[in-house]
Order: C-alpha cells, then structure tokens, then sequence
C-alpha cells in the first residue's frame, strides 16, 4: 500500500494532500476574524476569535469591518420561543401543543433557559408503538413532522435483508 501524499502531509480529517506549514505566518486566511495557527502536526487552522456563546440561543459572530464579536440571538417565528438552540411552540397548555400528529405525546413544560427566564415550550415525543399495523413488511415509525412513515428497515425472518416492499412475505 503506496503513501497517499508522497512527500507532503496528509490530513485525514479532510481527506487533502498538502505541504504543511512552518509557522503562523504561512496560515494567512486574510480573515480578519479568524486566528492563524500553525499547529503541531504542521497544519493551518483557522478558527474564529469569536468564542461560543454559553447560551446555544445567542450565536457569536464576527463583525469583520471593526473586528469584533457580536451577540446575535437566534430568530425564531412567530410564537415560538429558543431553547438549546432550537425554535419550540410557546404555550399556556398543552391544547396549545396539538400537533395534529397521532403518533406524538404533546407536552407543555416548563424549561428555564441559560439566560434564565422560565417560558413554557411544546414537546412532541414520538411513540412507533403507535403505528404498528401488526405486518411485518409495513413496519412504521414516528416521525415527529409527518406521523406514521413506512420504517424501510425491511429484514426477512431468515435474516435477509427485504429488497423492497413487493418482495417482503408477511407469511414468512
């Protein structure tokens, strides 16, 4: 088995050929909101000065006219409030959580945010015991936006993997 990147480095993270750096210098980006780092294995990395926010609603992200971090919250919809990073349906009870989807347990639940003010959130938690038809070749889950979907995990009782729905035998 040759050497894949004769006489360069070769980076298995992203599966590149190059040939390597000496020091910071030869990591320019120009990107003045990244740092350029030569690092131990002689490769250039370039990560943002910008550090991850503690709370996964508010994104850093650098300005790079006045290089400088900025605080930008994550947008959600309209009645929709952030938690860990993600938009949820804000609510009073959990009527307002019906998600019209047969196969999820709606739930309004309190959550308290790293900023730290309680809101109510909807939670949907799907449920694939609810989309059993009791054949084997039309297996279901939950999927928590479209309901009851064919699970396409389609193996035969004699360990065989089903090539596709016409070819399963509920009988066997």
């Amino acid at each position: 088995m040759g050497d894949a990147c004769p006489g360069q480095f070769c980076d298995e993270v992203d599966d590149v050929c190059f040939n390597g750096c000496a020091d910071a210098s030869e990591c320019d980006d120009s990107d003045p909101c990244t740092d350029d780092i030569c690092d131990a294995q002689s490769v250039c990395r370039n990560p943002s000065i910008c550090p991850t926010h503690p709370d996964p609603c508010i994104i850093n992200t650098c300005n790079a006219a006045i290089v400088q971090c900025e605080a930008i919250p994550v947008l959600c919809g309209a009645g929709e409030e952030c938690y860990q990073g993600d938009c949820f349906t804000a609510c009073d009870t959990v009527v307002d959580c019906d998600d019209g989807i047969a196969c999820t347990t709606d739930t309004c639940e309190l959550v308290i945010p790293v900023d730290g003010q309680p809101v109510d959130i909807c939670f949907h938690a799907t449920d694939d015991a609810l989309c059993d038809t009791g054949l084997f070749c039309s297996q279901q889950r939950c999927d928590v936006d479209l309901g009851c979907v064919l699970a396409y995990e389609c193996i035969s009782t004699t360990g065989n993997p089903c090539p596709d729905q016409l070819t399963c035998d509920d009988v066997a």
